[in-house]
């Protein structure tokens, strides 16, 4: 299903707007985390603006800077940042990885981590701004248990018409009803349960580093051929396994398989085959100085035999090329 995720119902909300450029990083920081904006265009004023709206303790917010632009933020243990790109592009780096937000994707930033983000001149986004309390409380719910590491999202910039789409129906919905205060879904009754469950969602739906400790109801009806097909990838990843192959270690049909993992995993068996190799050869490739192994060893003992096509894929997922990883010229 399409989301049709923009900024129609939120920019009709109040809003900001700055034409000095030195003031944006007073104002950035108190909206979101301490941070500096440095505006990268030559031409003054700019046009910035920021639109949001509240509910419980977390805020959705809609930022144009008009111009292109970096932001520095050192940690800040107290906030999430959950952001949509409506337009433009975003390179981020959270100190260990970097990872291109393309216009139509949705990811999250964590607070622990060293925050760069270089933003295009078209660039919008749809934030949503989440107390590090709300978080805590949520999966300490759904674990059943204290966790002693902080929470860390993956540095993945997910499609909004893929995994992010039930999360961005959610918010969408969010926007649209709330413009009428106290009212709907803005009711203080209302709201902070709406608060949970946007929470809840998030730390069900995408990776991070407790997301093997938490247990959904959509997991215990996982089909356990969609499991042992799972276990068999990462068991031969090194090796140039077919679909067919797949299909008859799990001990299910390659329709039904498929059909299993665009349901439950929301991505086809041959892109979930391709990623994990991926993240398995990005591993190899930050090791690589002390191993000695080159780019193509590495992609060839993964399964890759097409480096053309090896280069294209893994760009695609980290926003840099196999040898910019290799030798961290990022």
């Amino acid at each position: 299903m399409t989301i049709n995720l923009d900024s129609s119902a939120l920019a009709q909300t109040p809003s900001f707007e700055i034409n000095d450029p030195a003031s944006i990083s007073a104002y950035m920081s108190n909206a979101f985390r301490p941070n500096q904006s440095i505006v990268r265009g030559k031409s003054l004023p700019v046009a910035f603006r920021h639109n949001s709206l509240q509910f419980g303790a977390t805020t959705i917010n809609l930022v144009r800077y008009g111009t292109a632009a970096r932001v520095e933020a050192p940690p800040a243990k107290e906030i999430f940042l959950a952001m949509f790109t409506l337009a433009g592009k975003a390179r981020i780096d959270q100190g260990d990885r970097q990872f291109i937000a393309d216009s139509g994707t949705f990811c999250v930033l964590n607070p622990n981590r060293h925050l760069n983000i270089e933003l295009s001149n078209d660039f919008e986004q749809l934030t949503i701004r989440i107390a590090d309390d709300a978080v805590r409380r949520s999966l300490l719910q759904l674990s059943h248990r204290e966790l002693k590491q902080p929470l860390e999202f993956a540095p993945v910039a997910y499609l909004i018409n893929g995994q992010a789409a039930s999360f961005a129906r959610l918010v969408k919905t969010i926007c649209e009803d709330m413009r009428n205060p106290l009212e709907g879904l803005a009711h203080p009754a209302v709201s902070k349960h709406l608060e949970e469950a946007l929470v809840n969602l998030l730390l069900t739906e995408f990776n991070h580093n407790h997301s093997d400790k938490l247990e959904s109801p959509l997991d215990r009806l996982t089909p356990y051929f969609l499991k042992r097909a799972q276990e068999y990838i990462h068991a031969n990843l090194e090796q140039p396994i077919s679909i067919s192959e797949i299909a008859a270690a799990s001990g299910a049909s390659i329709r039904s398989l498929q059909n299993a993992f665009k349901h439950y995993r929301n991505t086809t068996l041959t892109l979930y085959l391709r990623h994990q190799r991926l993240y398995k050869v990005r591993r190899a490739l930050l090791s690589a100085a002390a191993n000695g192994l080159t780019v193509t060893d590495i992609a060839l003992a993964h399964g890759f035999t097409h480096l053309s096509k090896f280069s294209h894929y893994y760009k695609a997922l980290f926003g840099e090329s196999p040898s910019q990883t290799k030798t961290g010229r990022r």
